[in-house]
């Protein structure tokens, strides 16, 4: 427990040798990951014929492809860092570009992507950002993501409904049922109050149950936390300037990730 650490000890973690030796071996520990990522992969494939396909790519569309990406984590940082100094943060575009670069990471490797947001909300606490304003932040963006991407189902099944068969019209009706459950949990995460106290209220009787430390105290920081929330979450509602630029900004970020196949398909050579 940090409360039984001696200060001596903390300064210790702080120093920059520590956080150097600490910064390489976090890198140590993502190439062995990676190594071990491509060696499974790829033990079974002819690796002349992978080199031979790579290398008859267009690289240009490649490297298009990778410039869209950049302006897709740009597009999403704009909107972060948009919400963040709305709701009184100091947020930079480069300190929002790290938050989404952060999320897109832990996203990749957790299952159904579901690390992202949690650890977007621990690097912007550890930068002195609220929990609150950060889960309400991070909200909005999920929100006008899910908004895009449904919105986007419908036009494509309108202009290519001929190629609508069986399995994939089974596919976008599961698909749309899911964005719906999802956009429906943020819609009423971010205007039912109720439903927040609810929550907030059955996470404090399971820390009361396992009888943690500190009771009160952390009761009242999610209270305290619960109510800051409820306030950037009001202030985002009645802001309708945040919310068009929001979705705005958020109908070409995706635009733009969707274009992406585009280009790996041209690359390629593909029709």
């Amino acid at each position: 427990m940090i409360e039984n650490c001696s200060e001596e000890q903390l300064d210790n973690e702080k120093t920059p040798k520590n956080r150097l030796l600490k910064y390489f071996l976090n890198i140590a520990i993502f190439m062995i990951l990676i190594y071990l990522t491509f060696t499974i992969l790829l033990r079974n494939e002819d690796l002349d014929e992978l080199y031979r396909t790579i290398g008859s790519t267009k690289v240009q569309f490649i490297l298009i492809g990778l410039l869209i990406m950049v302006v897709y984590y740009t597009l999403e940082a704009v909107n972060m860092r948009r919400t963040l100094r709305a709701l009184g943060e100091k947020c930079t575009l480069l300190d929002a570009i790290k938050y989404a670069l952060i999320g897109a990471f832990f996203s990749a490797i957790t299952p159904a992507a579901s690390g992202g947001q949690p650890m977007q909300i621990y690097f912007m606490h550890r930068d002195g950002i609220k929990v609150s304003t950060s889960t309400a932040s991070l909200l909005l963006n999920l929100l006008s993501m899910q908004v895009v991407t449904i919105t986007m189902e419908m036009v494509s099944v309108i202009f290519y409904k001929e190629y609508m068969d069986a399995g994939i019209i089974t596919l976008f009706i599961v698909g749309v049922i899911l964005n719906l459950s999802a956009l429906s949990l943020i819609i009423i995460g971010m205007y039912s109050k109720k439903l927040s106290t609810t929550l907030v209220n059955f996470a404090t009787k399971i820390v009361k149950f396992f009888k943690v430390k500190n009771y009160e105290k952390i009761k009242n920081n999610m209270e305290e936390a619960l109510e800051k929330y409820n306030e950037s979450a009001k202030y985002i509602r009645s802001n309708k300037k945040i919310l068009s630029r929001q979705f705005i900004v958020a109908y070409i970020q995706h635009i733009a990730y969707y274009s992406v196949p585009f280009c790996v398909l041209h690359a390629f050579r593909l029709p």
